[in-house]
């Protein structure tokens, strides 16, 4: 898939918007990105039609393996 992004604020130093499918409480993450002018462009893998939910969340430039704030951003899926 592809994430799009435009008029994103600025992510503070050594942080990074993180993206995640997740099913049921189980979150599997898709991409970690820093927006440029406001605007993130990112392509990504998983399974998104096995998802319930699409959430992004501000994370440290890491990228950890499961959320550690709440969500900024949350989109619920229907297949």
């Amino acid at each position: 898939g592809f994430l799009f992004g435009s008029e994103l604020p600025p992510v503070p130093d050594e942080r990074v918007y993180e993206l995640w499918m997740i099913r049921g409480e189980t979150p599997v993450r898709g991409v970690c990105v820093a927006p440029r002018d406001g605007v993130v462009v990112a392509r990504f893998e998983g399974a998104i039609t096995a998802s319930d939910v699409l959430a992004v969340t501000v994370e440290s430039e890491s990228c950890p393996s499961a959320p550690t704030t709440d969500p900024i951003f949350v989109a619920p899926l229907e297949v």
